[in-house]
């Protein structure tokens, strides 16, 4: 049976995550993984979410076993909106909101809905590989800006807008991006807003590590800013709760929201309604305040850690972010280096990261990598930063 003429067009093309695959080479030896983008399993409120568990089956068992709505449990979505108002100021209603499972259905859901074959569709570079296995699924053609270390080169933008550039959707990760740990400041978050409205697209704000931060000045969401309301935002429970119960949200005008929530119908109906549940409970009771300060300060030791690592064991002519938050360093080492043909070596060696390549949608930097500091212990992020060191050093010296 010769099986590709059963597979559509769109089957036929589609790749598999490269970060996916890593995941499953190094989940087969030991390795040291500077890799994934996991928090740590010392971060889930174990005992919290079996004490939920167990008083929501007690209260409102047959209810969160049962189908629910497509757009998610009416408490959770007014619950996501209070806490949004509260955290940044902002005027969001429960009707502004569509539950999802994680925030990568979400970005899926905003793909399926607004972007077309061909559609221009801006991206930081380097962007969250994941949003590119979307839009190349979707056709769209990808268009880059650069990141500075305040956030995406504006100049860069103008000059793609004024030479005919016509963006229907743009995509940022502004704050802690991944994968730079980059954070866009509140003057570029402003001159978007503004190159969006003169232009007339959408931004979609993915926003999976704001609270996460662990120095520095909190700086607002796109979204709380945007008068105009084209801003798309996308949150998630994954860093705060845990990824195990997907448990994701759109925020946007309700006008989107209805057509999200069609497009999401015959995806799955509806998100995971105990999850749902224990999760409301779980913003209800305010117990995510005291999470969220539990997972800062386990997470800025190992940040620190990981900087203090980079500096005694890397040779010079290496780069790095220095992130005030979220879970991702970024590394650019000297040219000569492709990391994508080092990673073998790393593996060799008992340590893995991400090569740089696959974050970029166009002319990728292959002398890039990136590093997560939250899901392995301190002993072995100095290990495998030391491991890493001793390799790009050999590399160096053998160029």
């Amino acid at each position: 049976m010769h099986n590709d003429k059963f597979y559509s067009t769109k089957a036929k093309n589609m790749e598999s995550s490269k970060i996916r695959e890593i995941s499953k080479i190094i989940s087969k030896r030991d390795i040291i993984s500077l890799a994934g983008g996991m928090p740590s399993p010392d971060t889930f409120p174990i005992k919290i979410v079996s004490d939920l568990s167990s008083q929501l089956l007690k209260e409102k068992g047959s209810e969160a076993l049962q189908y629910g709505t497509t757009t998610g449990y009416r408490e959770l979505r007014g619950k996501v909106a209070e806490k949004l108002n509260e955290n940044f100021d902002t005027s969001v209603d429960g009707e502004n909101v569509l539950i999802t499972s994680g925030a990568q259905q979400a970005l899926y859901l905003i793909g399926k809905v607004f972007v077309e074959r061909n559609d221009e569709v801006v991206v930081e570079a380097p962007t969250y590989a994941s949003i590119l296995q979307i839009l190349q699924e979707l056709e769209a053609d990808v268009k880059d800006v650069k990141l500075k270390e305040d956030g995406f080169a504006v100049e860069e933008f103008e000059k793609y807008l004024e030479n005919g550039g016509n963006p229907k959707l743009s995509y940022f990760v502004p704050t802690f991006q991944n994968p730079s740990g980059i954070t866009t400041s509140g003057k570029k978050r402003r001159k978007l807003v503004q190159l969006a409205d003169e232009n007339d697209f959408l931004v979609v704000e993915d926003d999976p590590y704001h609270q996460l931060r662990y120095s520095g000045d909190n700086i607002p969401p796109i979204y709380s800013i945007d008068d105009q309301n084209r801003t798309i935002y996308v949150g998630t429970l994954s860093k705060l709760l845990a990824p195990g119960l997907r448990v994701g949200w759109i925020v946007a005008r309700r006008e989107f929201i209805d057509k999200l929530q069609l497009a999401k119908q015959p995806v799955d109906l509806c998100t995971n309604v105990f999850s749902q549940h224990l999760a409301y409970r779980y913003l209800k009771e305010d117990i995510i305040d005291r999470q969220i300060e539990k997972i800062k300060g386990l997470y800025k030791d190992k940040r620190d850690h990981m900087l203090d690592a980079l500096r005694k064991f890397l040779p010079k002519g290496v780069d790095w972010t220095s992130p005030e938050g979220g879970m991702f360093i970024w590394l650019s080492l000297p040219e000569v280096i492709d990391t994508e043909e080092m990673f073998q070596e790393a593996l060799d060696d008992g340590v893995a990261y991400v090569p740089g390549a696959v974050f970029y949608g166009n002319s990728p930097k292959k002398n890039t990598m990136r590093l997560n500091f939250t899901f392995v212990e301190e002993e072995d992020i100095t290990e495998g930063v030391r491991r890493l060191g001793r390799l790009i050093e050999s590399k160096v010296d053998g160029s």
